[in-house]
C-alpha cells in the first residue's frame, strides 16, 4: 500500500467543518452529486494532439469501461463518494474487493477506514465490519489531489478555507448563545432582603403553595438554585412561562429606593452578524466553485439562465477532479486490463461524458426552429415539447393526411383550393360551400364575370397609360396553382 502517509490535523478538522458549516456542506454535496451524473466512456486517444476523443468503436474497451465499478449505478455512488473525499481531505483508495455476498465491489475508502494488522491492512466496509485486503484478488491504490508545495502530499479547496469556517462557528456560536440566553427568564428583580426567597425544594400543600420554609438557605444559594430551575425549564419548553416572567430577589430594606429590574444582555450584536457574512463570503471565493453557488444567483440570473453557471462551473471545477479521477483508474486498472487483452493501452483512455450537466434544460426555442426549418422530425419536435407521440398525425394512411389537412384548412381557409383533394368528400364540399364565394371568386368563364370597378377618384387607362409589369415566374406559378386549384373544387363539387 504505498502512499501511505499519517493523518494530518487539518483533515480532520475540515471533516469536522464538513460536519458543523452547512455552507460547506453545501458545496461539498453539490459538487459530488454533480460528478455523480457525470458517465464514465471509453476514449480513443488523438495520435495529433494526444487527447481523448470522447469515443471508441472498440467493443472490447467499451466492456472494460462499462464494468467499472460494476456499471453506471455503482460507477455514480463510487464517483460521488470519491469527490467527497477529494474535496475535503483531498485524497482517498480505491478498494476494488470480491466477496462471495457480493461479488466485485469499488469502495473509496478514507484514512480512518483503513486499519493495519499483522498481515496486511483491512478496510471497513460501508455495511459495517471490515475486509481485508488480499492480493492479487484484491486491489487498493491511492488517489489524491497533488499539493502545490509538495506534490506527495494531498490537497483540497478546503484546507486554504479552515480560517473562515472557524470563523463562521465561532460566530454561529455567540449568535446562538445570545439566543440561548433570553430562555433563562426575563431577568431578575431586586426587592428589600426582609422577603424571603421561597425554597426551592420547600413542600406543597393541597392546594399548590408552597408551605414557607422554617429555615431557608442564604439568598444568594436560593437565588442561583432558582436561576438553574428556570432555566432549564425554559430551555426544555421554550414557552413555559418560566421564559416569561421574573425573578425576585433580596437586597436591604434601605435599598428598596433602588429596587430595578435587571435584565440579561441577549442582544444579538450587528458585529457578529457582519463578521459571519463576512466569513461566508471568504469561504465562497476559496472554494472551487462560482461564489454564486453559496452567495446566491446573480441578480440577471433566472431558473431557465442558471444553467450557464452550471456550464462555467462544469469546465472549471468539475472537470479537474474528474480527470483526476479517471486518470487514477486509467493507470492503476485499465492500463493493466489492456496489456493484459493485448491491446495496445497508448491508443485508448478512460474519459467522462458531462453532457447531461451542461445541456440547455429547455430546448423549446430551439426545437421550434429545427422543425420549422425541416432540420428534425415532428417525432423529435413532440419529444422535446414532452408530449405524447399519440397526439401526433398519422402519415402513414390517408385518413392521417386528411385529419392534418382538415385542421390546415380549419385554420387558414386559404389554403382549401390546394387541400381540397386531401380533405373527405362531405367536409370539402361543406367548406367549400361556405367559402367559395369569398374565397374563390366566381366560377364562371371570364366573359360573364362582372366588369371591374374602378376606385372612386381613379381615371380609366388610356392608351398612354404604361401597361403593367409582366409578372414575375414566382408569381405566375402561384397563379397557376391558384387556377388549377380552382378547377378540383370545380371538378369536385360540380
Amino acid at each position: 500500500m504505498s502512499g501511505v502517509t499519517a493523518s494530518d490535523d487539518w483533515q480532520s478538522d475540515a471533516w469536522d467543518m464538513l460536519d458543523a458549516v452547512g455552507e460547506l456542506r453545501y458545496y461539498v454535496g453539490w459538487r459530488a452529486a454533480s460528478c455523480s451524473r457525470v458517465r464514465l466512456v471509453a476514449s480513443d486517444i488523438d495520435p495529433d494532439t494526444g487527447r481523448p476523443t470522447g469515443s471508441t468503436e472498440n467493443q472490447r474497451v467499451n466492456d472494460m469501461v462499462l464494468a467499472v465499478a460494476g456499471g453506471p449505478l455503482g460507477q455514480a455512488q463510487y464517483i460521488k463518494r470519491a469527490v467527497e473525499c477529494l474535496s475535503v481531505p483531498g485524497e482517498y483508495w480505491t478498494a476494488v474487493i470480491v466477496t462471495p455476498e457480493k461479488g466485485e465491489r469499488w469502495l473509496a475508502v478514507t484514512k480512518e477506514e483503513m486499519f493495519r494488522n499483522g498481515r496486511g491492512v483491512e478496510i471497513e466496509l460501508p455495511e459495517g465490519g471490515r475486509h481485508e485486503i488480499s492480493r492479487p484478488t484484491d486491489s487498493l491504490f491511492r488517489v489524491w489531489i497533488p499539493r502545490p508545495r509538495r506534490a506527495s502530499e494531498p490537497d483540497s479547496p478546503v484546507r486554504s478555507c479552515l480560517d473562515p469556517l472557524h470563523e463562521i462557528v465561532r460566530t454561529t456560536k455567540t449568535i446562538s448563545n445570545a439566543s440561548k440566553s433570553r430562555l433563562i427568564g426575563n431577568g431578575v428583580v431586586f426587592v428589600p432582603q426582609e422577603m424571603s426567597l421561597p425554597a426551592v425544594n420547600a413542600p406543597f400543600v393541597s392546594g399548590g403553595n408552597p408551605l414557607p420554609a422554617a429555615e431557608g438557605s442564604s439568598a444568594v444559594q436560593q437565588l442561583q438554585e432558582l436561576l438553574w430551575t428556570v432555566a432549564n425549564t425554559a430551555y426544555d419548553d421554550e414557552d413555559s412561562m418560566a421564559a416569561l416572567i421574573p425573578m425576585f430577589a433580596t437586597v436591604p430594606g434601605e435599598m428598596t429606593k433602588n429596587i430595578h429590574h435587571l435584565k440579561f444582555d441577549n442582544t444579538i450584536t450587528e458585529i457578529a452578524i457582519k463578521v459571519r457574512n463576512d466569513a461566508i463570503a471568504r469561504l465562497a471565493m476559496g472554494l472551487d466553485v462560482s461564489p454564486e453557488r453559496l452567495l446566491g444567483l446573480g441578480t440577471q440570473s433566472n431558473h431557465w439562465s442558471a444553467w450557464q453557471i452550471a456550464d462555467e462551473d462544469v469546465q472549471l471545477h468539475i472537470a479537474p477532479v474528474m480527470e483526476t479521477l479517471c486518470g487514477a483508474i486509467d493507470e492503476q486498472v485499465m492500463t493493466p486490463m489492456l496489456e493484459k487483452e493485448g491491446i495496445d493501452p497508448a491508443l485508448y483512455a478512460l474519459w467522462y461524458d458531462a453532457s447531461e450537466l451542461t445541456a440547455d434544460p429547455d430546448q423549446t426555442a430551439n426545437a421550434e426552429r429545427g422543425f420549422t426549418a425541416g432540420a428534425i422530425t415532428a417525432e423529435a419536435y413532440r419529444d422535446y415539447l414532452g408530449l405524447d407521440d399519440a397526439g401526433g398525425y398519422d402519415y402513414t394512411t390517408l385518413e392521417g393526411w386528411a385529419v392534418w389537412a382538415q385542421d390546415h384548412v380549419s385554420a387558414h381557409p386559404e389554403l382549401l383550393p390546394v387541400l381540397a383533394p386531401l380533405l373527405p368528400a362531405e367536409i370539402a364540399e361543406m367548406v367549400a360551400s361556405a367559402n367559395a364565394a369569398s374565397l374563390l371568386g366566381p366560377l364562371g368563364p371570364p366573359d360573364q364575370q362582372p366588369p371591374e370597378q374602378q376606385p372612386p377618384g381613379q381615371e380609366p387607362p388610356t392608351e398612354n397609360t404604361a401597361p403593367p409589369p409582366e409578372p414575375t415566374p414566382a408569381e405566375q406559378a402561384a397563379s397557376a396553382l391558384h387556377r388549377n386549384g380552382r378547377e378540383l373544387v370545380r371538378s369536385r363539387f360540380g
